[in-house]
């Protein structure tokens, strides 16, 4: 198997997952994504095979989401390979935890550049047109926030158009990729110590 790391995420993340490779240099590390259904249904362990297998074989792959993975426990016989990150929002991925959670409980919703590039389509897959979104909007949320990771350049536009649609003000933070680039590097580096153990210890008993 090769000596390749898979970053396996949500398809709403693959842009950032994406430019934080590209940014620290990674050749020997991938990412695949798996539908944003944001686990309705959840996502099980034949979707996450699947999808990461279409990016060839590695020697680990490690899978990050919310509710859509919460279900699942240990990997079935055939992907032992593969570790799960459980994160209780996904927003954790771009953030520090307190002050994602600081927003939420203000009353905040929270987007990501990913989410709003297709806003219009979640809109109507909730059930809601121009009349009872705003309705919808306006009984929970008092301000809408964009963490923008920078991955998009209509960003910017789209949020705006978001805001007006459902009649909500909304604020701009600027989170970057530095707090998803520091934690995927402590993976990274995990998984490298990791292999270059077991070379050592396939060295030893090859020598003995």
């Amino acid at each position: 198997m090769p000596d390749k790391l898979c970053l396996l995420v949500c398809s709403y993340f693959q842009r950032e997952v994406a430019a934080a490779i590209e940014a620290e240099g990674w050749d020997d590390v991938v990412v695949a994504a798996f539908p944003a259904d944001c686990g309705r249904p959840p996502t099980g362990w034949g979707k996450l095979k699947r999808e990461s297998s279409f990016h060839g074989e590695f020697s680990q792959v490690d899978a990050f989401g919310s509710p859509c993975i919460f279900d699942l426990t240990d990997p079935p016989a055939g992907m032992e390979n593969f570790r799960l990150h459980k994160i209780h929002q996904c927003f954790h991925l771009f953030a520090d935890n307190n002050e994602i959670d600081s927003y939420i409980q203000d009353g905040a919703y929270l987007i990501t550049p990913g989410w709003l590039s297709g806003w219009q389509k979640h809109v109507k897959d909730m059930g809601f047109d121009e009349e009872t979104a705003p309705e919808f909007f306006n009984e929970f949320v008092r301000r809408l926030i964009l963490l923008d990771t920078g991955v998009d350049e209509r960003t910017l536009q789209q949020v705006g158009e978001f805001s007006e649609f459902v009649r909500l003000p909304y604020e701009v933070v600027p989170v970057g990729l530095h707090f998803l680039r520091q934690m995927l590097a402590e993976i990274v580096q995990e998984w490298r110590s990791k292999l270059s153990e077991e070379e050592r210890a396939g060295m030893a008993v090859e020598a003995g």
